[in-house]
């Protein structure tokens, strides 16, 4: 498991956090849960969830395990990405099940020292 540099933590739930990977430069917001289990037919299963660089993730979202999230995207509120779900990078992501819904461009906002959002 890691945490990049300059990457800000607002209360997350990481149920397993030796099975998740988190890049720099990240904003996990308020109630963000990364969920790495599942049971399945009665077996308990794990599966990683690996963050990109500069991925922020808003209020309230869910990441199930196998969740890959490319460098550069920007998961709006309330969204759900099911297992084994990947997105490449600079992709704007919505909704429960999540999907594609736009392009960051590639914008580049940064989290400055003791400022908890993306300033």
């Amino acid at each position: 498991a890691s945490v990049g540099k300059n990457t800000s933590l607002e209360q997350p739930y990481i149920l397993e956090p030796d099975l998740v990977n988190i890049g720099n430069d990240c904003v996990l917001e308020f109630e963000t849960q990364l969920n790495t289990s599942e049971i399945k037919k009665g077996i308990l299963e794990f599966r990683q969830v690996i963050i990109g660089d500069r991925v922020k993730i808003g209020v309230r979202s869910v990441l199930l395990g196998g969740t890959k999230v490319g460098e550069g995207c920007e998961i709006l509120a309330k969204s759900a990405l099911d297992l084994n779900t990947s997105f490449g990078e600079n992709m704007m992501i919505q909704g429960a099940p999540a999907k594609v819904a736009g392009n960051t461009n590639g914008e580049v906002w940064q989290v400055k020292t003791g400022c908890s959002l993306a300033c």
